[in-house]
């Protein structure tokens, strides 16, 4: 898909000019949408006990939160992730099992959201609730839960595929953030399907990381975008 209205150039002081797009291959992404559409009818339709809908619930948020945390260099099994998952963890975790059970809490926050009859809305008091839930308690000094950093970052190295440097001062961040809000709620984006819309609001994270969570992990990341980000998928859905 290629279409300017989907394209959105945001000139910012010192990073220059960002280009928030959401053009992409409409037939590759098909064939990713319909099969999950369809199994989703499939189950909407099928009758089952709500404990069974209870046990796909969980071993979903499992693989989903397991994935999210693996892109991110958390080194933890699925098995692992389950016990967490499970209440199953040390008086003192580690930083990898802080993650999970961060991730845990996170999904726990939206994953009762009520129904809508349309698209919701992302704001920016949303996105920073999802950094201070997922990045409370770690160990970085630098970070603040729940705030953008004020602090130039740079991500990646040549090896894998180059160094690329984010926005660098607060001002252009809050710019752009304002500028993201409002282009990924316009009707034409809240009209795509969730998951692209999910997608294209993990490729902006990456692109421009503005809470400073920090990828450990940019090859992952940067070799194909496995997954939408989990969190924004359940917080977006309709």
């Amino acid at each position: 898909m290629s279409d300017q209205k989907y394209l959105k150039k945001v000139l910012t002081h010192k990073s220059g000019q960002f280009v928030f797009s959401a053009n992409f291959d409409q037939l590759e992404a098909l064939k990713v949408l319909l099969p999950a559409e369809a199994v989703c009818r499939t189950l909407g339709d099928y009758p089952m006990l709500p404990q069974f809908f209870a046990q796909l619930d969980a071993e979903l948020i499992r693989r989903s939160i397991f994935g999210t945390a693996a892109i991110e260099g958390n080194t933890l099994d699925e098995a692992q992730v389950g016990d967490i998952l499970a209440g199953k963890t040390h008086a003192e975790p580690g930083e990898f099992e802080l993650e999970i059970s961060n991730l845990k809490k996170a999904y726990g926050r939206y994953a009762d959201y009520p129904a809508q009859t349309e698209p919701l809305d992302l704001s920016e008091e949303t996105i920073k609730d999802i950094h201070s839930l997922i990045t409370q308690g770690l160990a970085n000094k630098e970070n603040i839960p729940g705030q953008y950093r004020n602090a130039e970052v740079k991500v990646g190295d040549v090896e894998h595929g180059g160094v690329y440097t984010p926005p660098k001062i607060l001002a252009d961040i809050k710019t752009l953030m304002a500028e993201f809000t409002d282009w990924i709620n316009c009707a034409e984006i809240k009209a795509l399907p969730a998951g692209i819309r999910a997608g294209l609001i993990r490729n902006q994270q990456v692109r421009g990381s503005s809470p400073r969570a920090g990828s450990r992990n940019i090859k992952a990341l940067r070799s194909k975008e496995r997954k939408a980000f989990a969190v924004f998928a359940n917080v977006l859905r309709t």
